[in-house]
């Protein structure tokens, strides 16, 4: 999740730390080619729009790596705030300008090419979902509960979002395998998967777009029915719109989200 900085915090961050005049030099140092990359992005997106072309970013990735890589030779990584950190920020300042411009184009549903569609109006990716048999497929069936209780014990946790969420570590560096590169998936409010939905639904044609791939059964959601009876949740009919109560010890679909930005 992206973190932002408000304008009253911005200030303090900058000038709360006893830095020396060498970090002081090598964060505006950063701060400046980071600007320039920014800037760098859109311009070609920009023209590639004027186009009608696909954007080529290659001259702005490489004047970053370039310039990122002069500064911390000059400044070793006791001088610098930071230090080998180029992927990092070469990927949220990328994010941030290709955010941008999906914003701008009137794209709401983006499909990311992982299996997965970032909603640009509430920053939430989505799983999409398929028809092929893997953990994906809409088809799927999982409960909420295992014995009936009111805990999340159901293979709705144990084995899709635990399949989503694998990861493995070897004790040291971890070796991301979740979905998509994220290990924080989960199932939607009813709140958030009531956004997605189309205002017009058809039978024929389902309430999702069809960038979301094929959802047309009773989903989970991850909201309880009631205040008083924790036994019950919300789910959410994806051929009609529709949202209903049902026993956590039923079985309904599944479809993943997170918080992209």
């Amino acid at each position: 999740m992206r973190v932002l900085l408000s304008a009253t915090l911005l200030p303090l961050v900058l000038t709360s730390v006893a830095w020396g005049a060498e970090f002081q030099t090598c964060l505006a140092a950063k701060l400046k080619v980071a600007s320039n990359y920014s800037a760098c992005r859109l311009k070609v997106a920009a023209k590639a729009a004027k186009r009608g072309a696909a954007p080529d970013y290659l001259r702005c990735d490489s004047r970053f790596a370039l310039s990122w890589a002069a500064i911390e030779s000059r400044s070793t990584s006791a001088l610098c705030p930071t230090h080998g950190d180029s992927a990092i920020i070469a990927g949220a300042l990328a994010d941030a300008a290709d955010h941008t411009v999906v914003r701008l184009s009137g794209t709401r549903f983006v499909d990311q090419g992982d299996g997965t569609v970032i909603d640009t109006e509430t920053g939430l990716q989505w799983e999409q979902k398929t028809a092929d048999g893997t953990v994906h497929d809409h088809d799927n069936g999982y409960s909420w509960t295992a014995d009936g209780s009111r805990a999340p014990t159901g293979t709705l946790f144990t084995i899709f979002l635990a399949t989503l969420n694998a990861n493995t570590s070897d004790g040291n560096t971890a070796s991301h395998c979740c979905f998509a590169g994220h290990c924080d998936w989960r199932p939607p409010t009813l709140d958030e998967i009531r956004a997605i939905i189309s205002p017009e639904c058809f039978f024929d044609t389902g309430c999702l777009d069809p960038v979301f791939g094929p959802a047309d059964n009773l989903c989970w959601t991850s909201t309880g029915s009631t205040d008083t009876d924790d036994r019950w949740v919300w789910d959410m009919d994806f051929s009609t719109g529709a949202a209903f109560d049902d026993p956590k010890h039923d079985e309904g679909s599944a479809i993943a989200v997170r918080r992209a930005w």
